[in-house]
């Protein structure tokens, strides 16, 4: 393909393809020998090396495996090979880490087991070119992270891991009642619809391929195991879940959920008329859990929760974008190289993150862990010439070209489309300054002098340093290559934009400092401040002068209005959730989309 360098193998044509997928699945299968599990568990990092290589030196080729199934193939296209790439990368990072953090832990290989497990299966669901080998290795990753979920097995994970069971069984019941509709309107074809234009949308399954999918993807409203999966999970899962396993949704909408091309030639019996309606309300949904799951996080007490609501919270704009796409197909290209873009920019940020909880936990210097956690930190709020600003600005221009269109009616202006996308990074740098507040007082904790918590392992510290760097946005120069086009560089220093640009960022910050003292529910007391420090801050809040009482008033009215406001939205929120996760109300749902789908193909 162009752009990408030529490849010298000596490997038959499509042998990459199934090393890509068969490496992961034999070293799971070492694990039962016990004599090998030593050699396995310092080899695990290298299982994703050969999809790696794939992604980044492999031309566009299909392997068919007749023999297989149904007859399977595997196939590497322009948007596998972008999920590939990263997702590859992040896998390799986590085994990495994931060495040195259970290095100690006596079920290590019961974790390594699964985790190689869903590696495979989420390799090969990006590789997949038709419906059963792609069914297989969804289900096949999705049951394995189960095991992740639940590896230190005490009742709370254990709670956690039966909702996400509930959960990814309902969402295979879908997918499955979607796949079989979608073999019956096409006459038994197998075949994955991989690009745009290449066949006719699902029709009237699209309900079950939006919803199936949208429990990966962490939709509303399917969204509440992600917040009880991150905190059960070890951290190297955690890790993975959010920023490769979770966009296996995302990758499933783009496979079956890809409108036909403009100039492409659509049967009306199979055509969907009702498309444009699935895209609105997608926009609405993820608009909704952009400012639902921002919200949700900073009410929370632990930092991977509060980074699991901010994955719920990012998927949101995905679906935003997602929602246009649909709305006008016309836009869909540019739609898919945004969604792109935006997935490769939360992998990689969220994944140094959640690994940088377990850092705090360690005796590290506290210059080095701030630096690599603010990189990442400023890229999701969207900072000037981050990864974050890029996918921002390609998700601002498609908004703004989609309500342009008297075609899109009067639910937005451009104006307003960009204030909404300006409260969404206020919304999200408030988050993310409630998890560094977090994170702080986490790492105050285990580095204090009478802590005896352990230096921080090199085998944890390098990867997470990679995974950092690998994060800064000079893959810009790299992306073209693989059809992400990419804002010219002038436009972030342009003086009319930095304001505009700075703005969501400043206001949270100020609000942020006003709230310092009044952020609910702290995990430990700081320590003491210097007396000249205490000093000043009494005199301030003291009251001292017309000025500090108007600044004491203010600070506790929005005290006030913020407990209020957690108060009511969190209650309900949570009974809600608690209801939903029920193994009876999964049940039923699963026998009314049985029933649904017979009515579907009568």
């Amino acid at each position: 393909m162009k752009g990408y360098p030529e490849i010298i193998t000596i490997l038959p044509p499509g042998m990459g393809l199934a090393l890509a997928v068969a490496v992961p699945l034999l070293a799971a299968a070492l694990l039962f020998r016990p004599a090998a599990r030593g050699v396995v568990r310092r080899l695990a990092p290298l299982t994703a090396l050969p999809a790696l290589m794939l992604a980044l030196t492999g031309s566009e080729e299909v392997l068919p495996l007749s023999w297989l199934l149904l007859g399977a193939e595997l196939r590497l296209d322009d948007t596998g090979r972008f999920f590939l790439l990263f997702t590859a990368w992040l896998w390799l990072i986590a085994a990495w880490f994931a060495a040195g953090y259970l290095a100690r832990d006596r079920r290590a290989h019961y974790f390594l087991l699964f985790f190689l497990l869903a590696q495979a299966g989420n390799f090969g669901l990006i590789l997949a070119n038709d419906l059963i080998s792609f069914n297989l290795f969804f289900t096949l990753m999705g049951l394995a992270a189960y095991g992740l979920v639940i590896h230190r097995r005490n009742e709370a994970d254990l709670r956690a891991g039966r909702v996400y069971l509930t959960l990814v069984v309902l969402g295979e019941v879908l997918i499955f009642v979607g796949l079989l509709g979608l073999i019956f309107t096409t006459d038994g074809a197998l075949n994955l619809p991989t690009a745009m234009g290449e066949g006719p949308p699902p029709g009237s399954f699209t309900f079950f391929f939006l919803l199936g999918f949208g429990v990966k993807a962490g939709m509303l409203p399917v969204h509440f195991w992600l917040p009880l999966a991150h905190p059960a999970a070890p951290v190297p899962a955690s890790a993975v879940l959010s920023g490769a396993m979770i966009k296996a949704g995302l990758l499933g909408w783009l496979r079956f959920l890809a409108p036909p091309a403009p100039a492409a030639t659509v049967d009306p019996a199979t055509a969907s008329p009702t498309m444009p309606e699935w895209g609105l309300l997608l926009l609405l949904l993820g608009l909704a859990a952009a400012f639902y799951g921002a919200f949700m996080g900073m009410t929370r007490q632990e930092p991977k929760t509060v980074l699991a609501w901010s994955s719920i919270s990012q998927m949101g704009l995905i679906t935003t974008a997602l929602g246009l796409g649909l709305s006008a197909p016309e836009l869909f290209p540019r739609v898919l190289e945004t969604i792109k873009l935006y997935a490769l920019h939360h992998g990689l940020a969220k994944g140094a993150l959640f690994l940088a909880v377990a850092l705090a936990a360690y005796r590290i210097n506290g210059k080095l862990l701030t630096c690599g956690v603010l990189l990442p930190a400023l890229a999701l709020a969207g900072a000037p010439l981050t990864g974050g600003y890029f996918a921002k600005d390609q998700l601002l221009a498609l908004g703004q070209a989609f309500f342009a269109d008297p075609a899109a009616g009067s639910l937005l202006s451009p104006g307003w489309w960009e204030w909404l996308l300006k409260l969404s990074g206020f919304a999200t740098t408030l988050l993310l300054l409630r998890f560094l507040a977090l994170l702080r007082q986490q790492w105050q904790q285990n580095n204090r002098p009478d802590n005896t918590a352990a230096t921080t392992p090199w085998s944890m510290l390098l990867p997470w340093g990679l995974l950092v760097l690998s994060g800064l946005p000079f893959w810009s120069f790299y992306l073209p290559a693989i059809t992400v086009p990419m804002p010219e560089f002038t436009l972030p220093m342009a003086p009319g934009m930095l304001p505009g640009t700075l703005l969501p960022l400043l206001a949270a910050l100020a609000l942020a400092w006003l709230l310092r003292r009044r952020w609910p529910a702290r995990l430990v007391s700081e320590p003491q401040e210097p007396r000249t420090v205490k000093r000043l801050a009494a005199a301030w809040h003291a009251g001292a002068g017309w000025t500090g009482r108007t600044v004491k008033t203010l600070d506790q009215l929005l005290q006030r209005l913020w407990q209020t406001l957690a108060t009511v939205w969190q209650q309900p929120a949570r009974q809600l959730e608690k209801q939903v996760a029920l193994w009876p109300m999964a049940g039923c749902a699963s026998v009314l989309l049985i029933l649904l789908l017979f009515y579907l193909l009568l």
